[in-house]
C-alpha cells in the first residue's frame, strides 16, 4: 500500500484533509500529519511517503524548504502544495522544484481532494503495478486524455464522458503572449503552460467530465460537459470568464476566448464544433482581444462564412506572404481601385474580408510575425467610422505598407 503525509501548520487543515479522504479505500495509508517542513524531513528519512500534500507557508521550514529537503534525501514523492489565493508566485517556485499539483486551501472540498489523491496514486502506479483499491471505489477516468486524444483523432469523440447530453468547447487564445516571453523564461510548460493548467482545474466548476489540453503556447482547449445536473450554456461561458480572470490575477496573461455548442448531434458533429471555437477567437482581429466571443457575434462578422470566401483572396495574400512586392502592389492597384467604385459601405466590407483573411494567414503561419507588426485589432471600428472612399483608399494602403 503506498504511503501519504500531510504538513501543515494550521491543525484544522490537517484534520480537514485527514477526514476528507478515505484513504485505505484508495490504496494509501496515511503516515502522518506534521506542523512544518522539518518534522515532515525527519519523518521522510525514517520512512518515506509516496505522496505529500504540503502548505507553502509554514515556520521552522516552508514548504519550498520541505521540496529541496526531500530531494537532498534522494527522494522523490508526488507532491501537492496547498496555498492560498496571493501565493501563487510561490506555487511556480514550487512547480519549478518538481512540485505535481496544487490546490487553494479556500477550495478544499471533499470531491476535489479525492479527485487529487487518486490522479497521484495513477502516476505514482505508471509503468509498475497498482495496489487495487477497495472495492467499491470508482476508477479514475482522465478526461484531459480523452481530450488530447480525440483532438488528435487518436480516440473517437463519443468516448469524452457525457457527450450525448451536450457539451459546449472553448478555445482560449493568449493574447500577446509572445511580449511576455522574456518574463517566462525557457521552460514555458512550467512557467506557463502547467500553471495555467492547474488554474483551470482547481476551480470548483471543473468536474471530472471536463477536459483541458494546451495544444500549443497559445491555444488551449476546454471541453466543458453539459451532462452535469444544472449545466447550461450560459454557466459555461460564466466559467470561461472567470477562468479569463483567473489566468489575468494570478498570472498576468490575458486571453480571448472562442465558444462553440454542437445544435445536434453531439458527437459527429464534434470537429466541427472543435475548429468553430477555435475560428470564434479570430474575431479579435475584428472587433478586439479579450472577449468570450461565439455566434452571437456573427451579425456583425462572420469568420466561418469570410474563411469561405477566403479563396478570391488568396493570390494577393500569398504575395504578402512570399514577400513579392511588385505582386502586392499590383493587387493591391486592383483592390483600390474596386473600393473607390464601390458604395462605401461595401468598400468597407471588402476591405474588411482582404484584411482578416491576411491576418488570419499570417497568424496561422508565424504568430510572433502578427506580433511584431502590431497589427491593429479593431478592423471593424476603424472600417466603419471611415467616411469616404478616400479616407479608405488610404487606410488600407497604409496597413498594407506597416505588414511590408
Amino acid at each position: 500500500m503506498l504511503r501519504a503525509m500531510i504538513v501543515d501548520d494550521e491543525i484544522l487543515v490537517r484534520a480537514t484533509l485527514e477526514k476528507m479522504v478515505d484513504w485505505a479505500a484508495e490504496g494509501f495509508q496515511l503516515a502522518g500529519c506534521y506542523a512544518n517542513g522539518q518534522a515532515a524531513l525527519e519523518a521522510m528519512e525514517r520512512c518515506p511517503a509516496d505522496l505529500v500534500f504540503t502548505d507553502i507557508k509554514m515556520p521552522v521550514c516552508s514548504g519550498l524548504e520541505f521540496i529541496d529537503g526531500v530531494h537532498a534525501l534522494g527522494l522523490a514523492p508526488h507532491i501537492v502544495v496547498l496555498s492560498a489565493f496571493d501565493e501563487f508566485p510561490l506555487v511556480k517556485q514550487a512547480f519549478k522544484k518538481g512540485a505535481a499539483d496544487y490546490v487553494l486551501k479556500q477550495e478544499i472540498v471533499p470531491a476535489r481532494m479525492l479527485e487529487l489523491v487518486r490522479e497521484a496514486r495513477a502516476a505514482l502506479c505508471a509503468g509498475g503495478d497498482a495496489p487495487a483499491p477497495a472495492p467499491g471505489a470508482a476508477p479514475l477516468r482522465d478526461t484531459n486524455a480523452i481530450l488530447q486524444d480525440v483532438i488528435f483523432h487518436n480516440a473517437l469523440p463519443g468516448e469524452l464522458p457525457g457527450l450525448e447530453q451536450g457539451y459546449v468547447v472553448a478555445c482560449f487564445f493568449l493574447d500577446e503572449i509572445y511580449r511576455e516571453m522574456a518574463r517566462l523564461g525557457t521552460d514555458v510548460n512550467a512557467t506557463l503552460t502547467q500553471p495555467l493548467t492547474k488554474l483551470v482545474m482547481q476551480m470548483p466548476q471543473f468536474r471530472s467530465t471536463d477536459g483541458f489540453y494546451s495544444f500549443d503556447m497559445s491555444r488551449h482547449f476546454l471541453f466543458y460537459s453539459l451532462a452535469q445536473p444544472g449545466r447550461t450554456v450560459e454557466k459555461a461561458r460564466t466559467f470561461l470568464a472567470q477562468v479569463q480572470r483567473a489566468w489575468k490575477n494570478y498570472m498576468n496573461i490575458s486571453c480571448t476566448v472562442g465558444m462553440a455548442a454542437p445544435h445536434a448531434e453531439p458527437e459527429t458533429s464534434f470537429y466541427t464544433v472543435l475548429e468553430q471555437a477555435e475560428t470564434n477567437t479570430t474575431l479579435r482581429y475584428v472587433l478586439g482581444p479579450g472577449r468570450i466571443y461565439d455566434e452571437s457575434y456573427y451579425p456583425q462578422f462572420d469568420p466561418v462564412t469570410a474563411l469561405r470566401q477566403a479563396k478570391s483572396c488568396m493570390p494577393f495574400i500569398r504575395a504578402v506572404m512570399e514577400a513579392d512586392f511588385a505582386q502586392v502592389e499590383q493587387y493591391k492597384n486592383e483592390l483600390v481601385g474596386y473600393m473607390q467604385d464601390l458604395p462605401l459601405e461595401q468598400g468597407q466590407s471588402l476591405a474588411l474580408l482582404y484584411l482578416y483573411n491576411l491576418y488570419y494567414e499570417m497568424g496561422f503561419y508565424d504568430m510572433q510575425v502578427a506580433y511584431k507588426l502590431g497589427l491593429d485589432h479593431r478592423l471593424y471600428q476603424r472600417l466603419r467610422a471611415i467616411e469616404t472612399q478616400r479616407d479608405l483608399v488610404i487606410y488600407f494602403t497604409s496597413v498594407l505598407r506597416r505588414i511590408m
